[in-house]
């Protein structure tokens, strides 16, 4: 104690205050930010792998598959699914399971190309065995442990009114919504790119009129404050400050 107490008296009055804030403008910072992301590069959601890079089965049930990178994925009315959409007419021979063909990729349906999309995510229909998407109003919700920025989102078959409502929540504090209007047609294919100020996000849910699924969902660690190298550069200020006193009282 007596050892701080001589760097205090060191620093001066006006250096203690100036101090004082600082630390608590740091603290202030961290409990914002949270811990580091466990990633240190954007990262895309594809469903094709888990969050240490295994495959993932068309027809898997989601858990807790990407928990290693902070990421859970929820829902609030049907279990959460892989449905293999490399189906129907851009696959010959290859029935799209639960009859839902309106989840087809790969193929020009009218409304232009659809590109291959593979394991997309929806919610399962209960009344049947095999993957397939559920005909009701419900939100699939993406939960971030440690705060990220969003990148984009792919969404497939948006064609039930009024659109696909994307809610974001920054620090727990929900954001306006985000419509992405219907386009009326099935396996319609839509990239939605996120503002630069979606970030400090703590969750996003995806919200459906009706049926509908997630191709994929790009992220990136959230960045650190601006003003933060500058605080760190003042308390090191300080500091020099007051090993320089200490030396001339000496």
């Amino acid at each position: 104690m007596y050892k701080y107490h001589r760097v205090f008296n060191a620093i001066g009055a006006y250096g203690r205050a100036l101090a004082v804030g600082i630390v608590a403008v740091l603290l202030g910072v961290a409990g914002a930010a949270g811990p580091a992301f466990a990633v240190t590069m954007p990262v895309t959601i594809d469903f094709e792998t888990d969050g240490n890079g295994a495959p993932l089965a068309p027809g898997t049930f989601i858990t807790n598959e990407w928990e290693n990178l902070d990421i859970s994925v929820s829902s609030t009315n049907g279990s959460l699914r892989l449905f293999n959409s490399n189906c129907g007419a851009g696959f010959p021979g290859v029935s799209c399971t639960g009859g839902d063909n309106d989840l087809a990729s790969d193929a020009d349906f009218g409304n232009g190309f659809v590109p291959a999309q593979g394991n997309v995510l929806i919610r399962q229909d209960p009344n049947t065995t095999e993957p397939g998407d559920l005909a009701a109003p419900g939100t699939i919700r993406f939960e971030f442990d440690k705060r990220v920025r969003l990148i984009s989102i792919a969404l497939l078959d948006n064609d039930n009114g009024p659109g696909i409502t994307l809610n974001i929540f920054k620090n727990g504090l929900p954001e306006p919504g985000i419509l992405i209007s219907d386009v009326n047609f099935n396996n319609s294919f839509q990239t939605f790119m996120f503002a630069g100020d979606a970030t400090w996000v703590t969750a996003l849910d995806v919200v459906f009129p009706s049926s509908g699924a997630i191709a994929s969902l790009s992220v990136t660690p959230a960045p650190i404050p601006a003003a933060l190298p500058l605080l760190l550069s003042a308390l090191a200020w300080l500091g020099w400050v007051a090993r320089r006193r200490r030396r001339v009282v000496a």
